[in-house]
C-alpha cells in the first residue's frame, strides 16, 4: 500500500518462494521488482523474466581485482591474478572475499593462491560476517537426505563430471528417480547440466560437500564406482581390434576410469588395480598416454607381486616392457622382458611368442641386428606352432625389418 503510488525499486534478496514472497509481488504501479533466488524454478516467479547470475570470466574477475586493489594489474600480476580466480571457481562473492583477505593481509596474488590450493577454500574464505561455507550451509540445510547423498557421491572420485547411470549405481537407487532428484539440484544451483547431458559440481560446492563425507560413505560410493568403471574398460578391452566399438565408452568416461584406478590404488584394493591395469593399460598404450601408463602398470605389478598372482604379473611387465621400449627406457625394458622371456617356458605359446617378439624388437632399436633377428626367427617358429596367423604376420614384418 505504501509503494502502490510511489516509483521505486524494490530487491528481494535469497527468496525461497515463501508466503510473503507472492504478497510482494503483487505490487502495483511505478515499481520495479527485483528478486534474487537459488531456485531457478520457484512457482511465483514463473512467467516473470528471468536472467542468470553466472560465474564471472577471466576478464571481468580481473578487472574485478583491479578495482578492489585499487589499481590496474600490471603484466607481471595478471598471470597469478588468473590463477587465483580459477582457483576461487570464479564465484563473485569467493573472488570479492579472496581478493579481500589477500589485500588485508599484505599477501600477494599467487601466494594466496597457493594458499587456496592447499588447503580448504570454503573453509577459509570467511570475511567477518560473510562466509562462503555459510553461504552453502543455507543449501545444505534444507535438502533431503537422499539429495545429500546424492551430492556426496559426486564427490568420491576426483573425476569432472558424471552421467546419471553411476550416480544410480553409486547410490543404489532407481535411474530415475536420480534423474528428477539431479533435476532438483541444478534448479536449486547446487548442480550444473551440461550440454553433453552430464551433471558437474562447481569447484568450491564439491570442496564444501567434500567436508561433509565420512570415511564409511565414502568407502561404499568408491566401491561401486570402481566396480562400474571397472566393467565398462574390461568389456571394451576385450573386443577385437577391428571393432569399430573398441574404447567408445572409454572415450566418453576416460577421466572417470583413470579416477576410479586412483581411487583403487588410494584405499588398497589391489585386486582391483590389477584389473585396471590389464586392461585400461592397453588403451593409455595405444592412445599414447604413456606417462598414465607407466604409473598404472607399475603400481600394478607391485600389486600383483603382493597377491601372489605371477600371471598377471607377468603379462604386465610384458606390456610395460613394450612402453619403455617405446619411451626408449631400455634398461626397464630389458629388465621386464628379460624376466617374461624366462617365465615364457610355464606360459602359453602365444604369450610365449609375444615375450620373445617383444625382446627382439627391444634388441632391434638397439641395434644388436644379429641377436634380434634370432629372437624374431624363434617368435616365428611359436606362432608357426600355434597356428596363431596374426603372430605370424608380425614376426615375418619383423624379421624383413631387421
Amino acid at each position: 500500500g505504501l509503494l502502490a503510488a510511489r516509483r521505486a525499486l524494490v530487491i528481494l534478496d535469497n527468496a525461497e518462494g515463501a508466503e510473503g514472497l507472492e504478497l510482494l509481488m503483487s505490487i502495483s504501479g511505478e515499481v520495479s521488482l527485483v528478486v534474487t533466488t537459488r531456485n531457478a524454478d520457484t512457482p511465483e516467479l514463473r512467467g516473470q523474466a528471468h536472467v542468470l547470475v553466472d560465474t564471472f570470466d577471466n576478464t571481468i574477475a580481473l578487472e574485478y581485482f583491479s578495482r578492489v586493489l585499487g589499481h590496474t594489474l600490471d603484466l607481471d600480476e595478471q598471470p597469478h591474478a588468473r590463477r587465483l580466480a580459477e582457483v576461487l571457481g570464479y564465484l563473485p562473492l569467493a573472488l570479492d572475499i579472496g581478493i579481500r583477505l589477500a589485500k588485508r593481509a599484505k599477501m600477494s596474488m599467487q601466494a594466496f593462491a597457493d594458499l587456496l590450493h592447499e588447503s580448504s577454500p570454503s573453509s577459509l574464505l570467511i570475511d567477518g560476517k560473510r562466509s562462503l561455507s555459510h553461504c552453502f550451509h543455507v543449501s545444505w540445510d534444507s535438502l533431503s537426505p537422499p539429495q545429500r547423498l546424492l551430492l556426496l557421491s559426486m564427490t568420491v572420485l576426483d573425476a569432472p563430471s558424471f552421467d546419471v547411470t553411476v550416480l544410480a549405481i553409486m547410490n543404489d537407487e532407481n535411474i530415475r528417480l536420480v534423474q528428477k532428484a539431479l533435476g532438483d539440484l541444478v534448479s536449486g544451483s547446487l548442480v550444473m547440466l551440461m550440454q553433453s547431458g552430464r551433471y558437474q559440481l562447481h569447484p568450491l560446492v564439491r570442496d564444501f560437500i567434500s567436508a561433509q563425507l565420512t570415511n564409511e560413505t565414502s568407502a561404499i560410493f568408491g566401491r561401486r564406482a570402481i566396480g562400474h568403471y571397472l566393467q565398462l574398460v574390461e568389456s571394451e578391452a576385450a573386443r577385437p581390434e577391428t571393432d569399430s566399438l573398441r574404447w567408445s565408452t572409454t572415450r566418453r568416461e576416460f577421466e572417470n576410469e583413470l579416477a576410479a584406478w586412483r581411487w583403487a590404488d588410494m584405499n588398497g584394493d589391489q585386486a582391483s588395480v590389477v584389473r585396471y591395469a590389464k586392461s585400461l593399460g592397453q588403451y593409455l598404450f595405444e592412445r599414447g598416454y604413456w606417462d598414465a601408463c607407466f604409473d598404472l602398470l607399475s603400481g600394478a605389478i607391485h600389486a600383483a607381486q603382493s597377491l601372489h598372482d605371477e600371471d598377471s604379473e607377468l603379462s604386465l611387465r610384458l606390456l610395460r616392457g613394450e612402453l619403455t621400449r617405446e619411451q626408449a627406457n631400455y634398461l626397464i625394458a630389458a629388465e621386464d622382458l628379460d624376466i617374461c622371456v624366462a617365465a615364457a617356458e610355464r606360459m602359453n605359446g602365444v604369450y610365449a611368442a609375444r615375450a620373445i617378439r617383444e625382446l627382439g624388437e627391444l634388441r632391434r632399436v638397439r641395434r644388436e641386428y644379429s641377436e634380434a633377428l634370432r629372437l624374431h626367427k624363434e617368435s616365428l617358429d611359436l606362432s608357426i606352432s600355434n597356428m596363431d596367423l596374426a603372430g605370424q604376420a608380425r614376426s615375418l614384418h619383423d624379421c624383413g625389418l631387421v
